[in-house]
């Protein structure tokens, strides 16, 4: 997408759009019972954050939160999300390529992620960028 322009924020806990955007997205995801509740900020986390143009402004519509984990060679991608009126119009795809990029100069193997078994539209468009489904995450809900 031409129109789109992307931030790396290196600190998430310093860049307050960033945060905004990712408790929109926990929130849309909570509401539509594809969320466990539990979103972390780690002061090591990262962000990506994506610009789109609104008239003759930008303005923040996505979101990639994520840390870097050297010692396992890999990429944890945390939250993703961009506002849906802006789906489907090449946001997601630049903050991902960007993520590619960030850690391929880092010199780690894999970007790895997690996702609801019910979030049919996350597991598409992981599927169309060629990402793999590898693990099943196992709960036993314990009453009372």
């Amino acid at each position: 997408m031409s129109d789109t322009r992307i931030e790396i924020c290196q600190c998430v806990s310093s860049e307050p759009i960033a945060i905004e955007l990712c408790l929109r997205g926990w929130n849309e995801l909570t509401a539509k019972g594809l969320g466990d509740g539990r979103l972390v900020f780690h002061s090591n986390m990262s962000a990506i954050v994506g610009y789109a143009a609104n008239g003759r402004d930008q303005e923040a519509v996505g979101v990639i939160l994520f840390g870097l984990e050297p010692e396992f060679k890999r990429c944890w991608l945390t939250l993703s999300y961009v506002r849906e009126e802006y789906r489907a119009r090449g946001v997601y795809a630049a903050m991902y390529e960007a993520l590619r990029g960030e850690t391929r100069r880092m010199g780690l193997r894999t970007i790895e992620s997690a996702t609801h078994v019910r979030n049919v539209a996350m597991r598409a468009v992981a599927k169309r960028q060629g990402r793999l489904e590898e693990f099943v995450i196992l709960i036993d809900r314990i009453e009372g």
